[in-house]
């Protein structure tokens, strides 16, 4: 059974980091609005790509605790350029959104403008498409459901030169599948953008929580199991925690509190 725990301030969370399991294995990158919330830095916690965040404010989320939120064009997350970014054979990219308003080929990952890669969504009218591009070539699917106005687990993954190895996720089921031709991530001197892409016009409004770049195609399997539990990727402590909204703010911290309740069964 689930054990009541501490109620903490999030801020004594810096320490926190990945679980070292098949989940994470080949993980490159991994943001979390979770920890730490506030200022003006984005951490990676499965390495040293941090993030600048320009304009998006931190904001509570129902499903994802706390998100970025991207309001307006010009809000952005920028993450200079690294080796581990980009060159890779295989590839994952996945993150929580929520969309507040359609835009045209809003952005949640955006490396190179497509010349590396991007994840992104679509809408006229309602957001009903996901792209996803590698090396300027992309898949899409385009008849999804509206995904305004919930919390929302997107990805996609590229297994190189593999029949049906290019596909888009959301919510943790496949929406579309092509074949991955023999063509690696394409390497440039390119800075990875959340949020938006380096020229700018293609904004994503709304909130992106957790974030994950892999150097490896998760499976379907793996992508599941993510979206149906997507804290078992971190680790903060000896015990496993899950994350819940506290009844009360935490002692000197009135805008950002949890309460930690063990998964460890008693006895």
């Amino acid at each position: 059974m689930q054990q009541l725990g501490k109620i903490i301030n999030p801020h004594d969370l810096r320490g926190a980091r990945l679980k070292r399991n098949s989940l994470t294995a080949g993980i490159v990158a991994a943001w979390n609005p979770n920890i730490f919330p506030g200022g003006n830095t984005l951490y990676d916690r499965a390495g040293v790509n941090n993030g600048t965040i320009t304009g998006a404010d931190w904001v509570a989320d129902a499903k994802m605790g706390h998100c970025l939120d991207f309001a307006v064009d010009g809000d952005k997350v920028v993450i200079p350029d690294a080796a581990d970014l980009d060159g890779m054979n295989d590839l994952t990219l996945m993150a929580w959104i929520n969309v507040d308003s359609p835009g045209t080929y809003g952005r949640v990952f955006d490396k190179g403008n497509g010349a590396s890669y991007i994840l992104h969504v679509s809408g006229v009218v309602t957001v009903t498409e996901l792209y996803f591009y590698i090396s300027g070539a992309y898949i899409s699917a385009t008849t999804l459901p509206d995904m305004r106005g919930a919390s929302h687990q997107v990805a996609g993954t590229y297994k190189r030169n593999t029949a049906g190895g290019w596909l888009i996720y959301l919510d943790g089921a496949i929406v579309k599948t092509a074949n991955a031709p023999d063509t690696a991530v394409a390497a440039g001197a390119n800075d990875l953008w959340i949020g938006n892409r380096s020229t700018g016009g293609r904004p994503f409004y709304g909130c992106i929580g957790q974030a994950f770049i892999f150097a490896r195609a998760l499976s379907a399997a793996e992508i599941a199991a993510i979206y149906a539990d997507p804290y078992q990727i971190w680790d903060v402590g000896e015990e496993e925690w899950e994350w819940a909204k506290a009844p009360a703010a935490a002692s000197g911290n009135p805008h950002y509190y949890y309460q930690m309740l063990s998964k460890r069964r008693a006895g």
